[in-house]
């Protein structure tokens, strides 16, 4: 009796068995779609032929960003692009909003860039009347300045905290006056005066300063990735950026292309400014970062691209030096420049 009744228990098992796939099966079918509609694509940069903007012109004004996750959506369209002339009107060319997505560091497989090469940018309507007073206050500055407007910073030192008149901007007139002499350069004060511009509109002329922080662009190096201290530095844990010129307690910046192959007198931190004093030539001339038969990645810049191939040193090379390779794909030997540890840069069509 006790086998006859494990054989009814085993038999009823088989029988449920089949039965629990058959119910499972189709909800693990459900499931596998939901699960790779779940990962984001990239982010659809679509710009727009015109578009309008407040005085800083702003990814999110002059492109539609579609896909991707949210937060990268909020963080490109925070991204400035440009800055507004006096005039109220400028372009924005596709070189332009790809050159600003590599400097904010976005990697390129997470943003897809479409749409016309230039966006046409005009002021918008609802231009406040701090708007109107700090375009004044900036071209007033930009007058007496020695260098071109796109290799200066000019930014609002403090918000304007006087009570301006409500109502249209376009009803009062503005001007503006640097108070000292000379190059407006670091922390200026500009005198603005707002007076009403119809006869309609009597009041008093009001006179107030205007704080401006001026600074010209420089190229610094910047830490992509964390360095130890007495490392060197290898190219790829540097980039170059223009950022406006700032007093640094370390120093001023290093020269941005003398950085790499030099050895570090104190940890750098991602994202930190390399300065001068950051840094020193290897007193042994460099360790030795490529070694004779070692595999290395040789890296030739063709403009804005990097193309990437396997190659064997030929021989023992310190960052900076001068190495022989032999490219494993051609077999063709080439001369390269060591730039970090297993990495050689050659030159285009660069041979022996």
């Amino acid at each position: 009796m006790q086998r006859a009744a494990g054989s009814g228990q085993r038999s009823a098992k088989q029988k449920a068995a089949p039965l629990l796939l058959r119910c499972l099966l189709p909800a693990a079918c459900c499931l596998l779609p939901a699960t790779a509609a779940a990962q984001p694509g990239p982010v659809v940069v679509e710009l727009r032929p015109q578009a309008t903007a407040g005085r800083t012109v702003r990814l999110g004004d002059v492109a539609r960003l579609d896909g991707g996750t949210d937060l990268l959506r909020d963080r490109l369209a925070r991204l400035d692009v440009a800055d507004l002339p006096p005039g109220g009107t400028t372009t924005v060319k596709r070189g332009q909003v790809e050159f600003r997505l590599r400097l904010a560091d976005v990697p390129p497989s997470l943003v897809r860039l479409t749409g016309p090469d230039v966006v046409t940018v005009t002021l918008r309507a609802d231009a406040t009347p701090q708007d109107r007073v700090f375009a004044a206050a900036r071209e007033s500055v930009v007058r007496r300045l020695p260098w071109p407007i796109d290799d200066v910073s000019i930014r609002l030192a403090r918000p304007i905290a006087v009570a301006l008149p409500a109502g249209d901007p376009d009803e009062f007139r503005v001007t503006a006056q640097p108070r000292a002499a000379g190059t407006p350069v670091g922390r200026v004060q500009v005198d603005v005066t707002v007076t009403p511009a119809g006869e309609d509109r009597p009041g008093r002329p009001l006179t107030f300063p205007v704080y401006l922080d001026v600074r010209p662009l420089v190229a610094v190096a910047v830490c992509r990735q964390a360095v130890g201290r007495g490392e060197a530095v290898a190219e790829p844990a540097v980039f170059v950026e223009r950022r406006p010129a700032a007093d640094d307690v370390a120093g001023p910046p290093a020269a941005a292309d003398a950085v790499v192959g030099k050895r570090t007198k104190r940890p750098l931190r991602p994202g930190q400014v390399i300065a001068a004093g950051d840094v020193e030539d290897p007193a042994d001339g460099g360790a030795v970062a490529v070694k004779p038969r070692q595999s290395v990645r040789m890296v030739v810049h063709l403009g804005p691209v990097n193309v990437v191939a396997e190659g064997e040193a030929q021989q023992e090379g310190r960052v900076g030096q001068t190495i022989r390779v032999v490219n494993r794909a051609s077999k063709k030997v080439v001369i390269g420049r060591v730039s970090g540890p297993g990495v050689v840069e050659v030159e285009p069509g660069g041979g022996p």
